[in-house]
């Protein structure tokens, strides 16, 4: 008989959880228990993975969406250790959006955010590390200054998405910014 308790004329060998054959646990050598618990494992790396690309996250009730004309960048050279390009970024950010009429009153309860980079002609996808990297963060500051937040402290800004979209039909570079209610 071989480990699985197949061959001769001897009974197949079976689980001593529940007696049933080895052969019937799917293929696996292992009690009931140890495959609910390796069963278990799985499903929670599963829903990890899942959660990690973005499909089970609940950002909660869309209060506001708006789409600009601006481009992020993902800073793949570093920000430097001068503070201008960076402040440079963030007026002109603020600029755009007070142009834009994206002046606001800010959200009175802690919100969700999601940064989406909307590519344009001849651009590809970023890793997804840098989408929130570089620029993102001077988006942020400009939209404080445009008073969409009281500030961008963990007191009024819970879980921040960085996406990228690649529409059909390619223009200029834009970025969407939307706001949930968790």
């Amino acid at each position: 008989m071989d480990e699985w308790g197949y061959g001769g004329d001897e009974p197949i060998a079976g689980c001593p959880s529940c007696g049933i054959p080895y052969r019937d646990h799917m293929g696996l050598h292992g009690t009931c228990k140890q495959l609910i618990e390796s069963q278990s494992r799985l499903t929670s790396a599963m829903k990890l993975l899942s959660l990690i690309q973005g499909v089970q996250i609940h950002m909660g009730k869309l209060v506001l969406s708006v789409t600009l004309a601006v481009e992020l960048t993902n800073k793949n050279d570093g920000q430097g250790h001068s503070w201008h390009r960076t402040a440079k970024a963030r007026t002109d950010y603020e600029s755009h959006l007070r142009a834009m009429g994206h002046s606001r009153k800010a959200f009175k309860k802690k919100v969700n955010v999601r940064i989406t980079r909307i590519l344009g002609r001849r651009q590809k996808l970023w890793d997804q590390s840098s989408v929130l990297r570089g620029s993102a963060k001077q988006l942020e500051d400009a939209l404080v200054s445009c008073g969409w937040f009281v500030d961008d402290s963990p007191s009024w800004i819970g879980l921040v998405i960085g996406d990228q979209e690649t529409p059909e039909k390619r223009g200029h570079p834009q970025v969407r910014i939307e706001v949930f209610e968790p």
